[in-house]
């Protein structure tokens, strides 16, 4: 580890450069004006020049980071009338924790742990900081990663506040708090309570949707008005498209006007994903509930037959039929929008929401955070969820997210398969090198050395018998060498090279 003299001076240049009014205290408690004497650092956490909370940083034990913080720091960033920056558009809660990640990088850099610890006071005096240096329960990655989804709870329930509303989630089996993202599996039920204690049964099962029909109720709507149906009817749209999307994507059809379909459907997808999950928040619901025009009626004269055939020939799946009445209205939109003036500016739309990579292992720090991840076995989640939220600021890759919700559907272990052999099936083609590397390391022998012969010798060579190179040999693909890709070659899919 570096010597403290020179973190410290370090952690004022990093801090300084953002904030205003640093103040820094030595080990004696006494106001210094030298950085590499500081061992605790004191500032309010700003944006745009409003405060939102006072933040202590301590280095008093010489062998971790440590952050103070107030409680309700998230709920006010949350209520902010303007929720988005306006000057690089990010969300403010989003750039608290960004701010966190990377105070979690310089001590991961200089060999420090990283604790952060949210308090009840608005700040701190060196008594306190003091006190809560001789703690050494330090949280670990998982335990801030479920500080940041908001939830808590019991063994069987789980709760997030949104404003006077609470969501309510009931789960089907225990709650391991050890787990990372356990609170977003096994849910059996979703409800919304108000600030009266009325409780209303969700009929969808999607946290997205619960925390949208949540803002919704606490800003004075109800579930059953019309901009409360709206919400429920997009999320079971997303639902009946769900499957369709996942099973057309990447995929090449034998006519055009059946791959444009398949676009188009792809594109409204995601439209609608990003759209549910931006009502939850008080700018998003603001923006949905302006802008909000009712939506036809999905056509009845939609004919399925003619549709089915499009899709049967090669990977049709019986669950797509629900989803085609919106593929079919999705498709003539696109086409009535590329008919007009505004084609120009559709494209550029459809551009912004075709998937791609946005984040890729760029520099040492990330390929020491992705060793980590890479050493024990990572539990994909829900549709793939707690490995895409534990991958977050290292890779972000749509098709890598969709083989990882797949695998979670359709692996014997569902939920808890290993997420590893995705990982490393994608880095094969972006980075072969690191690739080899995870695939040396996650691999294991499948078969126990054998015992030499009596006419053979360890370390020794006979030329009596030619020998078969058995490492030369190709794998023949069974069942058990690898389920998912046996399901794909059973559902006439092609296997991802």
């Amino acid at each position: 580890m570096r010597e403290i003299e020179n973190i410290a001076s370090e952690l004022f240049d990093k801090i300084r450069t953002r904030f205003e009014g640093v103040t820094l205290g030595d080990e004696t408690a006494k106001a210094t004006a030298d950085p590499e004497k500081a061992r605790y650092f004191n500032f309010d956490y700003e944006i745009n020049g409003e405060k939102y909370g006072n933040i202590t940083l301590s280095l008093i034990d010489e062998t971790g980071l440590k952050i103070y913080f107030s409680k309700d720091m998230v709920d006010r960033l949350q209520s902010s009338e303007d929720t988005m920056d306006a000057d690089d558009g990010d969300d403010k809660e989003q750039q608290w924790y960004d701010f966190l990640r990377s105070l979690r990088k310089f001590a991961k850099r200089n060999q420090l742990t990283f604790d952060t610890r949210d308090i009840t006071k608005s700040n701190l005096d060196i008594r306190d900081i003091k006190q809560h240096s001789k703690d050494n329960s330090i949280l670990t990655k998982s335990d801030l990663s479920v500080t940041e989804s908001k939830l808590h709870g019991t063994s069987r329930s789980s709760y997030r506040e949104c404003g006077p509303v609470r969501v309510i989630i009931r789960h089907s089996d225990n709650i391991d708090e050890e787990k990372h993202g356990a609170r977003t599996r096994n849910i059996e039920s979703v409800f919304v309570e108000t600030h009266l204690g009325e409780r209303f049964l969700l009929p969808e099962k999607n946290l997205h949707y619960a925390s949208a029909m949540a803002r919704h109720i606490s800003e004075g709507g109800r579930i059953e008005d019309e901009l409360g149906e709206s919400i429920t009817a997009m999320c079971q749209e997303m639902n009946h498209m769900r499957h369709f999307v996942r099973g057309v994507r990447n995929r090449e059809f034998e006519d055009q006007e059946t791959n444009d379909m398949a676009q188009a459907a792809t594109q409204h997808y995601n439209q609608l994903k990003s759209q549910l999950k931006h009502i939850g928040g008080r700018r998003g619901y603001g923006s949905y509930k302006e802008t909000y025009l009712p939506e036809s009626n999905i056509e009845n004269d939609v004919d399925i037959a003619a549709l089915r055939e499009r899709f049967v020939k090669k990977i049709y799946d019986d669950r797509f039929d629900n989803a085609l009445p919106y593929v079919e209205r999705a498709y003539r939109r696109q086409k009535e929008c590329m008919e007009t003036p505004m084609a120009d500016e559709f494209s550029n739309w459809a551009n912004e929401v075709t998937e791609g990579t946005w984040e890729e292992p760029k520099d040492e720090q990330d390929i020491n955070d992705l060793d980590i991840l890479m050493s024990n076995p990572l539990e994909v989640g829900i549709d793939g969820d707690n490995a895409i939220s534990t991958l977050q600021g290292i890779i972000g890759d749509d098709d890598l997210n969709d083989a990882l919700a797949i695998l979670s559907r359709e692996s014997p272990e569902k939920e808890s398969a290993d997420a590893r052999p995705e990982i490393i099936a994608y880095l094969n083609k972006t980075n072969p090198e690191l690739a080899a590397k995870y695939n040396t390391d996650y691999q294991q022998p499948t078969a126990p050395e054998q015992p030499a012969t009596p006419n053979q010798t360890v370390g020794a060579t006979t030329t009596d018998e030619p020998t078969a190179d058995l490492g030369q040999q190709p794998a023949q693909p069974t069942e058990s060498a690898d389920p998912l890709e046996f399901i794909k070659l059973l559902a006439g899919l092609r296997s991802r090279k």
